[in-house]
């Protein structure tokens, strides 16, 4: 769905790298919710008592196996910690992980995402059974879900089938990195694809969100490539 504020006023500039906190706490919401209802129980299926199949996430296993992929991520999800652990009367303060593991869980959850189909409701303990698993609704729900949430808040990524995260360049940084020229000197080559990869560079892309204007990214971007390959021209 495309929100009515994006169509009159267009969308917001995504030039931000790091996951904002109020990102991150709709990423914990919603990543919990799947849990709660059973997005992940393919994978990690928890089995009804009964032994009737499987009816939800199995979360101990959930989180077992996040943690021993993403290091830097605590289950369960957490959006305040202790700001003096010293302290018994320590308060809670905001707390988002640092963005590279944020967008690890992102990638993590996509990869076990799956669409469940509830079936019969037990009303012995309180579930339904699930009856059958739809990876590629799961999947695309997923994708949708956490592209709108880096687009409405200026975030430079983009989720893509298969579960790889790239950077969104502007428009003046995709016609460079597009138009990269191919000579006959295979050293001259070389260069402009290192220049490239610089430009796509999460620490060239921080640089990028101080110029104001297109003008001024294709200047220094000149510049740039032209003391790369200074020597080749006298």
């Amino acid at each position: 769905m495309k929100y009515f504020s994006d169509q009159e006023r267009g969308s917001m500039p995504r030039t931000k790298n790091e996951i904002p906190y109020n990102v991150w706490c709709g990423l914990v919401s919603y990543i919990s919710t799947l849990v709660d209802t059973g997005c992940f129980g393919n994978n990690f299926p928890e089995q009804c008592p009964d032994g009737q199949g499987c009816c939800g996430t199995e979360e101990a296993s959930f989180a077992s196996a996040l943690r021993a992929e993403i290091l830097g991520i605590e289950w369960p999800l957490l959006t305040e910690k202790d700001e003096n652990t010293d302290s018994w009367m320590s308060e809670k303060v905001p707390f988002t992980p640092d963005y590279l593991d944020v967008l690890d869980l992102i990638q993590f959850c996509y990869s076990h995402a799956s669409k469940p189909k509830q079936g019969q409701y037990h009303s012995y303990h309180g579930h339904h059974h699930i009856t059958s698993f739809d990876d590629l609704t799961g999947k695309h729900e997923f994708l949708e879900k956490i592209n709108t949430l880096f687009s409405r808040n200026g975030l430079a990524y983009e989720l893509h089938e298969g579960g790889e995260i790239t950077r969104v360049l502007n428009n003046s940084l995709n016609d460079i990195v597009g138009n990269t020229v191919t000579t006959a000197d295979k050293e001259l080559n070389e260069l402009l694809v290192r220049s490239n990869n610089k430009i796509t560079h999460p620490m060239y892309m921080l640089g990028m969100m101080l110029l104001k204007n297109s003008g001024m990214v294709w200047s220094v971007s000149r510049r740039y490539l032209h003391r790369l390959t200074r020597r080749k021209f006298r």
